[in-house]
């Protein structure tokens, strides 16, 4: 049947699509029927239940954050995942960390069952996951190989990885914070996943840290400032790091309430050390500033030097290789699943904020106008 002759459920009219994993952009109409994806051409002829005219927006795949914290309510700083979702463009959410052995029912009972958005989790070393300030790891009584390991299987679809805080202050300084990063790595490797480290004031050497990484695993906060990181003096990667890439190691923004500076992301891009993947580390404490959403975060990057396709490609395909999801979400391809996110590019002056409380002008503002998951405007 021609596509003249064919009804849809939803057809986008009008945008510029950017599908970096087809290579696609261009001028097109998407339709959508039984929430997927089914037509992308041109200039569509068949009918639509429902039309949105994308005319001077940009149309994408659904937005993949792998760095959010949504358990709300049962931890200190979960927000939820529907309103960032809808307000972001962001289809799929990875929840870093927030659950442990010991709340991880509760967690997909209450947040990944009831949400419209997609909603996925890693398996903190600590049982209790991000219940308490104190530092989850700081009593080493708290680490639960065994019960996370036995946690992911029993609901691996929900928890796909493994998350540690690799702060001094919330794993414990010297041997207690190496033992810690040794066993989450063993978890990972135990349940047979990628394990997702937070770096900032690292109880052990960085260098150290990398060597112990095993390929696919991700360094997130990879643009935070301070000393025993993954820059050197002069704002430039450090060897180390460079050689932690080249054997697979990924990196990922997580931007969050410290761990985003505007002069070391800015050097780095200039150095072309670009993040693996664009991430906002949304939580309690950022949501009204500095991080505010997924587009902000990518429009920071754009304005960084990076470019439009790039941006898109860190955001959607990208995160879905990493977290090996790239069979289910992350492009446009006919006959996915319809994870849409429409947004608007405005060149224009807006004050940025970073981390640190570093502002500066930047010149891109990228919004959300629809947000789409399994063919459903949320």
């Amino acid at each position: 049947m021609s596509t003249q002759q064919q009804s849809f459920d939803l057809v986008i009219t009008g945008g510029r699509v950017i599908d970096p994993a087809t290579g696609l952009d261009a001028i097109s109409d998407v339709a959508i029927s039984a929430g997927r994806i089914v037509a992308i051409e041109p200039q569509l002829a068949g009918a639509a239940v429902r039309k949105i005219d994308a005319t001077g927006l940009l149309v994408a795949p659904g937005l993949i954050d792998i760095h959010v914290h949504v358990y709300r309510g049962a931890t200190f700083w979960g927000v939820d995942a529907d309103e960032i979702g809808k307000k972001g463009g962001v289809t799929t959410v990875l929840d870093a960390g927030s659950t442990g052995s010991q709340n991880y029912r509760g967690f997909k009972e209450w947040i990944v069952d009831p949400a419209l958005v997609r909603v996925l989790g890693l398996m903190n070393l600590s049982e209790i996951g991000l219940v308490s300030f104190k530092g989850e790891l700081n009593d080493p009584a708290f680490a639960d190989l065994s019960g996370g390991v036995a946690a992911i299987r029993d609901m691996p679809d929900t928890f796909i990885g493994c998350k540690i805080r690799l702060s001094g202050q919330l794993v414990g300084w010297g041997q207690q914070g190496r033992r810690h990063a040794q066993l989450a790595i063993q978890m990972a490797e135990e349940a047979g996943t990628f394990l997702m480290v937070h770096i900032g004031n690292a109880p052990i050497p960085m260098a150290e840290l990398l060597s112990m990484l095993r390929p696919g695993d991700i360094v997130t906060h990879c643009y935070r400032s301070g000393a025993n990181n993954l820059f050197d003096e002069f704002d430039q990667p450090t060897d180390d790091m460079l050689a932690a890439r080249e054997r697979g190691i990924l990196f990922d923004i997580g931007h969050g309430a410290g761990s985003f500076q505007y002069e070391r992301a800015r050097n780095a891009v200039a150095s072309d050390f670009i993040a693996d993947s664009i991430s906002t580390d949304l939580h309690v404490q950022n949501i009204d500033g500095p991080v505010h959403d997924m587009p902000t975060t990518m429009a920071k990057m754009l304005d960084l030097g990076m470019s439009m396709d790039d941006v898109i490609l860190r955001s959607t395909w990208e995160p879905a290789r990493m977290i090996g999801m790239q069979d289910v979400i992350g492009t446009l391809q006919l006959g996915r699943e319809a994870d849409v996110a429409v947004l608007r590019h405005t060149e224009r002056d807006i004050t940025f904020t970073d981390s640190m409380g570093t502002s500066w002008t930047g010149h891109h503002v990228l919004s959300a106008e629809h947000t789409i998951r399994a063919g459903e405007i949320l």
